[in-house]
């Protein structure tokens, strides 16, 4: 049977015949499991402990010269031994600990760490590096490059060098320690060429890494998206049962009632700024203007708390941090004019204007945040971030 289909692509109706029509592959996804999500926000997470994720891109681009683009390609739990002894490697150590397996462990193509070295040194390679074993010199102006991205992108916890080398002679150490390790894949681009690197992280070492403190520079960091916060003038203790036997005429009595009122009008008074579901939130004075001044203290909103001045939190990066937002996943876009969507029925087809695997698009009222590649976890569909909205520049 052939049918009319409105495209995207063309921004007209064409024929369609029905027996091209197939599901959606969703069983084309990669699959990862569960285990392995979390793996990869563990790595993901002792990185950015350690550097600036959003600026250690630029660090390696000043550093070498030239444009440099890291694109993750998968992840395992495995033995650190599944690894070959063809690359070079070196292993960074978080400068506070002497636990060995607060390591990083980064295995490069010899070909990547001579490019690297090269550019950072404007020598020109004649030709790739790929012979065994690595040359000492170049392990060791390799891990000087990594070493000086990461000192300009630093935070408190950083990384030193710890060692460099052939890949064979520095596995034993650690593998010794741990026998599970998190793998991750990743295709490097280092101006016009591509290379394959890996970085290997012992499992319980990851699991020991404290999560990022939520911080002013983490929420100005989500740019535009729209954080809604409620204006909240009492809170009033409600049991359950309590709140199921008030109905529509009952009237609630508030006991101190914030706002001052003279001669008929609302001249302000002292209320809260809280995320709806939050119990703290920051003091503010609505005034006789409507204006709302944003106080120091972070207040418990039923009083039992002692408030926290300024030298202890910062109140309105807290409360902003409790705000709830909520992430919508667009898989594609139909863009048609209003008189073609007022022919459409039950049965349409609407031929849409991507194919099927390109990047999905996540939006926070309305703003695009980030886009990702949607993927099957244990059977469940994901999706993996591959852009935040820094990078997408608000498209």
């Amino acid at each position: 049977m052939v049918v009319k289909s409105w495209s995207a692509s063309s921004q007209d109706w064409e024929s369609i015949d029905l027996a091209r029509v197939r599901p959606f592959p969703w069983h084309s996804f990669e699959v990862l499991t569960r285990a392995e999500v979390r793996a990869w926000n563990d790595l993901r997470q002792w990185v950015a402990t350690h550097a600036r994720l959003d600026d250690l891109g630029r660090a390696l681009e000043s550093v070498v010269g030239a444009r440099c683009e890291v694109i993750p390609r998968g992840i395992r739990i495995a033995d650190l031994r599944d690894l070959d002894g063809t690359g070079l490697r070196v292993v960074l150590h978080r400068a506070q600990s002497d636990d060995p397996l607060d390591s990083l462990l980064i295995d490069v193509e010899p070909a990547l760490a001579a490019h690297a070295v090269g550019r950072a040194t404007k020598r020109e390679m004649t030709s790739p590096i790929t012979q065994t074993p690595v040359s000492a010199n170049i392990a060791g102006a390799f891990a000087a490059v990594l070493a000086t991205a990461l000192r300009r992108v630093h935070t408190d916890m950083f990384l030193s060098v710890a060692s460099a080398g052939a890949t064979a002679d520095l596995a034993s150490a650690l593998a010794a320690r741990e026998t599970r390790f998190v793998i991750a894949r990743f295709t490097i681009v280092l101006g016009d060429d591509v290379f394959d690197a890996r970085i290997a992280a012992a499992q319980s070492g990851l699991a020991r890494v404290p999560t990022s403190p939520w911080s002013r520079r983490r929420l100005a960091g989500l740019g535009p998206v729209p954080l809604s916060l409620p204006l909240v003038v009492c809170c009033l203790p409600c049991s359950a049962s309590q709140w199921a036997d008030i109905e529509p005429g009952d009237a609630l009595v508030i006991p101190s009632w914030p706002l001052q009122r003279t001669q008929g009008k609302w001249i302000g008074g002292p209320v809260w700024l809280a995320a709806p579901s939050a119990e703290v939130g920051v003091r503010a004075l609505f005034d006789e203007k409507g204006q709302l001044v944003l106080g120091s203290e972070l207040d418990s909103l039923d009083g039992m708390a002692s408030p926290m001045g300024a030298e202890d939190v910062d109140a309105v990066v807290t409360t902003a941090g409790d705000a709830v937002v909520s992430l919508r996943v667009e898989l594609a876009h139909a863009v048609m004019p209003a008189r073609d969507w007022a022919a459409l029925g039950p049965g349409a087809i609407v031929m849409l204007g991507s194919r099927v695997g390109e990047p999905v698009v996540i939006r926070v009222g309305g703003i695009p945040v980030a886009r990702g590649d949607l993927i099957n976890v244990d059977g469940e569909v994901g999706v993996r971030i591959v852009e935040r909205h820094s990078d997408l520049q608000c498209r």
